[in-house]
């Protein structure tokens, strides 16, 4: 050959991809410095008429396949791996460089998004069958082919390994690349264990049969408890990220320990003694500054302590987690201070080297918090926690409105203000409810039965006050310099008299930068940043006027319904009260009177006055059931008789009552 030959065929692919050959001079790209090479080689053995100095025409054919097949960002992956394979096999003997197989190994595999498309059709369709990815055989394959050149896979190439199986699930491939990492000597970073994470995570997401749920879940958790050992060896900084998936992992596995030892590294959280910093935070002065408490991380950390049936530390986690305690150290005591030996030396302030953690409960927080409580038995727990939200739900409301009305009146944008973040919804209320129903409560049924009809009349009025607004916004004059609207509006009290709205938006915030939660896709899709800035942005989103009159009228809807189903349940139960004990009283029986303050005997024109049972048919409202049932009435067979037989017309064996006997019993009804 005159221009190049074999040998210096083989002396390019062992330098680099880089080089060209006339001059030496560096190409920006591996593809266009290889396509330079690859038309000198052609020229060059298309000159020869040996056979054997034909042979790397075939050769540099592969090699142009696979440059395009990797050129083509929608080439399948299956075409990119068969041009590799093809090439390998080309090459015999000769190695490729490190940058083709690394390049080959980002484009063998599907993307993350194409993925999870498939991934939420087959889950659509119920036909999703968890099972380890095929690209497994593929990653093996250049892994060895990497090794068997004498080099090394970098840790930026088992990162993507390990993010692909994630994306499956493969949590069991995530270990196996993760026990190479180590025997490589390559250091784990903060990616290598998010995309750990991440995969125990979506596994869990998945579907789980029921026979290996238990197993899967105990695995999941030691890999878990694994990885956080690890991080702790290698001192690798936690980042927000992780934090989510892991405390969404322990909101699956239900371990307490993690929980803990969650919060504590990231958030500098001891749930044994939540308004103190962990001591690792004050001892170690190399400690990092831990992560804003956002507001999602305290709804998880509730329902896992609500789950697991820890009443006590849920209670504290929402009184103190809620509470920015700025001026705790004040409270800070030393328990030797009382004992004799300790009357020497000077006390020295103690100031925590960050603010305390604490995140602005939302309508989800308080939902999760009166679910669990109701749950477990604790009715009066979840009556003061709703008249808990129903205060803080005023309170927001007001200040909105009163911002509202401000910006209103100086035709400024109503999107500065921030949108309000608790609201009584059917979800706060609908458990008490269920409780009440369960339990048979009586007085917790009451209760609700005369708030439920206040908070619909409250939000119906505020939806007749953002429509207004709404409507005089959309309207053209309303845009005119010359021409102002005045409205009429009632005159409201703020919790912050005397602060601008500006001011009263931020003391309504809390005050304190949060950190934002994070999304699915976030969690389960998006590549894992460098770790972010100790400051994130506040969780506060702007107002939109249009979604709130919507969210209004669908709490309105959700209320109505329920306040129909609440008035149904309650005179039911009062009603299968007052009939076994009117069934004490026609047996002769005694029952407890309230009024009497002990059991006594009651006649049975005594206890028709006490009942006042209503002698006209009322109508039955419609609440949806499982099978049609019937209204149950006291005394006459006239209407049972007669509304079996409406139904069920082919039913004779129960006889329709004679006109005495009807008679009869209507003048002892009426009686």
């Amino acid at each position: 050959m005159s221009k190049a030959s074999q040998p210096e065929l083989k002396k390019f692919m062992d330098k680099k991809l880089f080089i060209h050959l006339q001059g030496g001079r560096k190409v920006s790209g591996v593809l266009r410095g290889y396509d330079l090479f690859l038309n000198l080689v052609i020229d060059d053995a298309m000159e020869e008429s040996s056979p054997a100095q034909k042979h790397p025409i075939g050769t540099v054919y592969s090699f142009r396949d696979l440059a395009n097949a990797l050129a083509d960002k929608s080439a399948d992956p299956s075409y990119v791996w068969a041009n590799y394979s093809n090439l390998l096999a080309q090459l015999g003997s000769y190695s490729l460089p490190l940058e083709v197989h690394q390049k080959v190994l980002r484009h063998c595999t599907p993307s993350i998004h194409t993925i999870k498309r498939a991934q939420i059709r087959e889950l659509e369709k119920g036909t999703h069958n968890y099972s380890p990815p095929d690209v497994e055989s593929r990653f093996k394959i250049l892994i060895r082919n990497i090794r068997g050149s004498g080099l090394s896979p970098t840790l930026s190439d088992y990162n993507f390994i390990i993010q692909q199986f994630a994306a499956y699930g493969h949590f069991e491939g995530t270990r196996s690349v993760y026990q190479e990492i180590l025997r490589d000597g390559l250091t784990p970073d903060h990616r290598t264990f998010g995309f750990c994470l991440r995969s125990l995570a979506f596994r869990l997401s998945l579907p789980i049969n029921e026979e290996i749920r238990d197993t899967i879940k105990a695995r999941i958790q030691e890999l878990f408890n694994m990885y956080m050992a690890e991080m702790s060896k290698y001192n690798v900084p936690m980042t927000g990220l992780n934090l989510e998936v892991g405390l969404r992992i322990m909101k699956e596995t239900l371990n307490l320990q993690g929980l803990e030892s969650i919060l504590r590294r990231g958030y500098a959280i001891d749930l044994s003694n939540l308004d103190r910093i962990p001591l690792e935070y004050t001892e170690r002065k190399d400690n990092p500054i831990p992560f804003p408490f956002s507001t999602a991380a305290l709804n998880t950390t509730l329902d896992i302590l609500g789950t697991l049936g820890e009443v006590s530390k849920m209670i504290q986690a929402f009184e103190v987690l809620t509470q920015p305690l700025q001026q705790a150290s004040q409270h800070f005591f030393n328990s030797f201070d009382s004992d004799d030996e300790g009357d020497f030396g000077v006390d020295v302030e103690v100031s925590p080297p960050f603010p305390f953690p604490s995140a602005t409960p939302n309508t989800t927080t308080y939902s999760i918090l009166i679910r669990h409580l109701c749950h477990l038995g604790y009715p009066s727990l979840a009556r003061h926690y709703i008249l808990d939200a129903r205060e803080k739900s005023k309170q927001a409301a007001i200040d909105l409105q009163m911002q509202v009305q401000h910006h209103f009146a100086k035709k400024l944008p109503l999107n500065t203000i921030p949108a309000p973040r608790i609201a009584i919804s059917r979800l706060i209320l609908l458990p008490a409810m269920g409780e009440a129903n369960r339990n048979k409560n009586v007085g917790l049924m009451k209760w609700l039965t005369t708030k439920v009809p206040t908070i619909i009349r409250k939000q119906q009025n505020a939806v007749d006050f953002y429509q207004s607004i709404f409507d005089a916004i959309k309207n053209p004059e309303y845009h005119l310099p010359a021409k102002r609207l005045t409205k009429k509006t009632k005159f409201l009290t703020s919790q912050y008299p005397g602060a601008s709205p500006q001011e009263k938006a931020i003391a309504a915030m809390g005050g304190q930068p949060r950190a934002p939660a994070y999304s699915y896709k976030e969690l389960f899709e998006a590549d894992i940043p460098d770790p972010p800035p100790l400051t994130p942005p506040s969780e506060s989103q702007p107002f939109n006027i249009g979604l709130h009159i919507l969210i209004l009228k669908r709490n309105v809807a959700e209320l109505t319904e329920l306040n129909d189903t609440l008035r149904y349940i309650y005179g039911r139960t009062i009603q299968r009260v007052k009939e076994r004990l009117g069934r004490r009283v026609w047996a002769g029986k005694d029952i407890f009177l309230r009024s009497e303050g002990s059991r006594v005997e009651v006649t049975k024109e005594k206890w028709k006055e006490i009942v006042n049972f209503q002698t006209t048919e009322v109508e039955e409202p419609q609440v949806q059931r499982k099978k049609p049932t019937y209204y149950r009435r006291m005394s006459t067979l006239g209407p049972v008789a007669s509304a079996l037989h409406q139904h069920h017309p082919r039913v004779s064996i129960i006889p329709r009552p004679s006109p005495s006997l009807h008679h009869q019993l209507d003048q002892s009804s009426k009686s």
